[in-house]
């Protein structure tokens, strides 16, 4: 996918980390692809938001989490599965 080759374009990468520097922005042309990457939590959350800046930014930014997360979890975007831990903080459960 083109979006898949772009955002692979953005990663910096070390022997102990690897970070993705994103200007979420440039991906505004993808946001209908992205949209559909969403959970269902995320996708009513994203349709409860009233201003159209801050509805798109939220969908650019979990969009492209789900991507970049489904990539090095070999799963599709839309099935990953956020377990939130007692502190609140999500993680991606192991299987």
């Amino acid at each position: 996918m083109e979006i898949n080759k772009k955002l692979s374009s953005h990663i910096v990468d070390n022997s102990h980390y690897s970070a993705w520097i994103i200007d979420v922005r440039e991906f505004l042309p993808y946001i209908n692809h992205l949209k559909q990457c969403l959970s269902k939590q995320e996708r009513k959350k994203y349709e409860e938001i009233k201003k159209v800046p801050q509805k798109e930014l939220f969908c650019l930014r979990k969009g492209i989490l789900r991507i970049l997360l489904s990539e090095l979890c070999d799963l599709d975007p839309s099935s990953l599965h956020y377990v939130y831990g007692l502190n609140g903080k999500p993680y991606i459960p192991e299987n």
